[in-house]
């Protein structure tokens, strides 16, 4: 089972918004990209809100500013979730039990929190949870099927299995623990804070990845209370799984964050002799020494606090689905280095779940991802001069294709996020040379050649997307007078041969070299990028979006290998393609 929809009313600045996580092109990692105060963190806290409700006492909170003096509405968040074959089967099983048999596949599922209020008084038995599926089958006692509506028993005992143990659960970090505790105590007290609490949570999840059937209380604090010579060795050997298995994730699947050279977490376990209490120390060895992880660095303590609180939760037992994680503004603190760095991170980390965060640093936006990135802005807030009065809570969040199409005259087909950011290159801020393509298609095209099919070539080329053939005169403007290199390159046919021609004129010779067209690589090339690939090609990639297709579509063709380069699937071309697209890579490089 997994989420593919939100949508949320009235919900604090958030009048009405809808998120869309099953558009296509598909990723598994979405980005909501804007300003401070454009109402980013809110639309995390409300989908939040499906997996960890607030209390009855705080539910006024959630309502809109503007509104509070008279409320009478509602608080609406609902979730849609695709069920798949698996899912079906486990309900299938679960109602042959019950002496059931559901004779009709359900492929969504619908989960809705309502509030209800009334003169800004929540109404309790008026709000919950509404549950929208479908349910038809037949008890063993009954000859013929039926339908059971929500009023009925089936319905409810089916419900009730599905949201417990089939719903993905959502899981939200609005920060990470910078504090990373000298201690984890291993057993309740009465004086613990949260923090304890969480990191214990976390220590059962690195168990959890041995299936094994480990547990804190039998196979670490039972051991360590009751010291035979037995339990010290089995203690022993559990303490130095653990601590492999973390120095592993920490270490050598990131390898490229940190400089891991002989560096290992080992893990101490200890008792405090006040009160009793079992406790481990996590200690990061380097060489002969031994460091507190709260002695290290904040980016040291940061990406280790992120990753065990990412990559064990997500395999916790017992869960099914797939889990939704929810970033606040993650390594907002950081610098650049770190956060270029936190982005491949991402892509590890997506296996089997799925990823919504946070930012306003253009240090954390990866342009593989821009299908599922949505630029969100308060349209009631003038960002110029900000006035902060109640009233100015209007939070909307708009996926990037369509932001794009509302911004028609940016200078290239990135600019409208920079500009949702307010980003600008300071003057000592080195700038990347570009090849600039005609546009996004052209741009994912050498882009997939570049570092799918061709990686082993290792092409260094700094991609950038154009917006046209003949509307790139800002960005030449631009790197003209930054005093970087650029190349326009565009494509061969007429209307890139017309474009070149008419830089050249209007800039003069100073951009001579920098205007480049796929004739230049080679004369017969007096064509569009897309026809470099054979028809049949064209077709092959365009059925890996729609297998259905037996004509060539070029929104479709583009969409499909959009596609297979976020996934990195490699399609099977022909010697005489990947030749010219190395010949143009080879020129460009």
């Amino acid at each position: 089972m997994r989420y593919t929809s939100f949508y949320i009313k009235n919900y604090k600045g958030i009048k009405e918004l809808t998120l869309d996580l099953d558009k296509k092109p598909t990723s598994d990692i979405y980005t909501l990209v804007g300003l401070n105060e454009s109402g980013k963190t809110t639309i995390l806290e409300a989908i939040s809100t499906l997996s960890n409700e607030p209390s009855e006492t705080e539910i006024h909170k959630l309502i809109p500013k503007s509104k509070k003096f008279n409320f009478n509405d509602t608080i609406e968040i609902h979730a849609t979730l695709e069920l798949d074959d698996d899912d079906n089967k486990a309900i299938a099983d679960w109602l042959k039990e019950s002496g059931f048999t559901a004779v009709e596949r359900i492929n969504q599922y619908k989960i809705s929190l309502i509030y209800t209020f009334k003169d800004s008084v929540y109404v309790e038995d008026e709000s919950g949870w509404v549950y929208d599926f479908n349910l038809s089958g037949s008890k063993k006692s009954q000859r013929t099927s039926r339908n059971y509506g929500s009023n009925t028993q089936e319905f409810s005992d089916v419900n009730d299995f599905v949201y417990g143990d089939l719903l993905p659960p959502i899981i939200y970090y609005p920060n990470f623990l910078f504090d990373f505790p000298n201690r984890i105590y291993l057993e309740e007290s009465s004086t613990e804070d949260k923090e304890q609490k969480i990191y214990r949570a976390v220590l059962n999840d690195i168990l959890d990845t041995f299936n094994e059937g480990l547990n804190i209380k039998d196979h670490i604090v039972n051991r360590l209370k009751n010291p035979t010579e037995a339990n010290k060795e089995s203690l022993d050997a559990t303490i130095d799984r653990m601590s492999a298995q973390i120095t592993k994730i920490v270490f050598d699947a990131w390898g490229q964050i940190f400089a891991s050279n002989g560096k290992e977490i080992k893990l101490n376990p200890s008792i405090n002799t006040v009160d009793n209490l079992a406790y481990l120390e996590f200690k990061l060895k380097e060489g002969l020494e031994q460091f507190q992880i709260s002695e290290r660095s904040l980016g040291f303590k940061w990406f280790f606090t992120f990753l065990l609180f990412t990559e064990f939760r997500k395999n916790r037992r017992h869960e099914k689905g797939e889990i939704l994680f929810l970033l606040d503004e993650p390594a907002s603190n950081l610098h650049s280095t770190a956060q270029k760095k936190l982005l491949s991170t991402f892509e590890n980390l997506v296996t089997n779940c799925k990823l919504i965060y946070t930012t306003h640093s253009h240090h954390l936006i990866n342009p593989k991802w821009l299908s599922g990135a949505y630029i969100v802005r308060n349209k009631a807030i003038d960002y110029n001069g900000f006035d902060g009065s109640p009233e100015n809570t209007d939070v909307e969040a708009t996926i990037y294709k369509q932001f794009v199409t509302a911004h028609p005259e940016q200078r290239t087909y990135f600019q409208p996020i920079l500009d949702a950011i307010e980003y600008s290159p300071s003057s000592l801020e080195e700038v990347s040379n570009i090849v600039l393509t005609e546009g996004k298609n052209d741009y994912y095209t050498f882009r997939y050649m570049a570092e799918v099919i061709l990686r082993d070539e290792d092409y260094d080329i700094k991609f950038y997307p154009g917006n046209g053939a003949d509307r790139n005169n800002q960005i030449i403007a631009t790197y003209l007078a930054w005093g970087r290199d650029f190349n326009i390159f565009l494509d061969g046919d007429k209307a890139g041969e017309d474009a070149k021609t008419r830089y050249i004129k209007e800039f003069g010779v100073v951009v001579h070299d920098s205007i480049s067209t796929l004739k230049d690589v080679d004369p017969t090339f007096n064509i569009a990028t897309e026809q470099l690939f054979t028809p049949q090609e064209l077709l092959d990639i365009q059925k890996t979006f729609d297998p259905t297709a037996t004509v060539f579509n070029k929104s479709a063709f583009n969409t499909a290998l959009q596609n297979l380069f976020i996934s990195e699937q490699v399609i099977t071309l022909s010697n005489d393609t990947k030749e010219k697209f190395k010949k143009i890579l080879d020129f460009l490089k």
